[in-house]
């Protein structure tokens, strides 16, 4: 089965990792299925954004999650349109709690809204859970008060975020706007760690031996989500921590069993900042890079291109999509020449692989 899986990777492209942003970002050859799904761009003329619930009977945990739906109105009628699902990094989807609130304020983060508005005026559908809502809490750093105990361990976190992903997922399905067939996952942060591990090849295996190994201290029961989920032709993950708190084991070395190596089941593209301590265990230049090195052994070890690509922008900090002014179209965080920089070249690069493979 794994080696029937793998030869359907064969359309993506070789690994072509490359560690300036001004690199070709180790592009894939045109995925010709995708042009065909595709046809012409959309003519979008609005964007409707929709409060919805993706329910709990679709979650392992059975836990209710609240999220936004960015869609596009198009100029020429409806039509199916590719999905994106995006995962928000520690501080939440939403800004904090005003007086009225009784949870978070309804505003989503500048920079959700920013992505959702940009990625639906191009012709897709996005889908953003909030994590944090639905257990009661805004921010990982500043509302730690209300981080319940079966959530307040990275570890758990990580896993609960898994469930979440994996639910959203089937939700976007059935979302009459969506071609479910053309999906991909956009992570920030914490949530790009967790578009990481929605991507593992072995994630059934991987989760059974963590479950023996660490489950027992964990207040969150763990165990591989149902098959079926649909799957996802592209992901981008922004400044990951690719430790993924140890639900993949570590070793890089070839006469080990591929099967226990972090592998990508779709093109990843990692965008990362040499300035960013997470980078380490992402990249082979900047650190230990053993998530890279992991999927260069099994791509070697399955004769398969090698999905995981990393691009690191030099002396660009952690969060540095959000870089720039308040006001301006990009940015309410860092005004650094550096992460600015980052930024855009990211973005060219994060726009130009979901157009390829979407």
């Amino acid at each position: 089965m794994v080696r029937l899986f793998l030869a359907s990777l064969v359309l993506l492209a070789a690994c072509g990792d490359s560690f300036a942003a001004t690199d070709d970002h180790g592009q894939d050859s045109q995925d010709s299925s995708a042009d065909a799904d595709a046809g012409d761009p959309p003519d979008v003329n609005g964007v409707e954004v929709r409060d919805v619930v993706i329910p709990g009977d679709l979650h392992v945990q059975g836990l209710p999650v609240p999220a936004k739906l960015f869609v596009p109105t198009l100029a020429g009628g409806a039509r199916p349109l590719p999905g994106v699902l995006v995962l928000h990094g520690s501080g939440g989807l939403f800004e904090l709690p005003g007086p009225a609130d009784a949870l978070c304020s309804p505003t989503l983060e500048p920079q959700f809204t920013r992505w959702g508005e940009r990625l639906a005026g191009l012709g897709h559908v996005v889908l953003m859970p909030a994590s944090f809502d639905a257990r009661g809490f805004c921010d990982w750093y500043a509302d730690t008060g209300r981080i319940p105990a079966d959530f307040d361990d990275d570890r758990e976190r990580l896993v609960g975020r898994l469930y979440d992903a994996d639910a959203a997922t089937r939700y976007l399905c059935t979302v009459p706007e969506v071609d479910c067939d053309r999906l991909g996952l956009l992570g920030f942060s914490n949530g790009a760690s967790a578009a990481l591990l929605t991507l593992h090849w072995q994630l059934a295996r991987a989760l059974a031996e963590f479950a023996t190994s660490d489950g027992p201290d964990l207040q969150i029961p763990v165990e591989a989500p149902p098959a079926g989920r649909p799957e996802f032709r592209v992901a981008v993950a922004y400044y990951p921590g690719c430790g993924l708190e140890s639900t993949v084991h570590f070793s890089t070395d070839p006469a080990d069993d591929p099967a226990d190596m972090y592998f990508p089941t779709a093109a990843l593209y990692i965008e990362h900042g040499s300035a960013d301590t997470l980078v380490a265990d992402c990249s082979l230049e900047f650190g230990k890079g053993r998530r890279q090195a992991q999927s260069a052994v099994v791509a070697a070890a399955e004769h398969q291109p090698d999905p995981f690509h990393v691009t690191v922008h030099p002396g660009a900090e952690h969060g540095f999509d959000n870089a720039g002014s308040p006001g301006q179209d990009e940015g309410s965080g860092s005004q650094r020449a550096e992460d600015i920089r980052a930024r855009d070249d990211a973005l060219t690069a994060t726009l130009a692989h979901l157009a390829e493979h979407l």
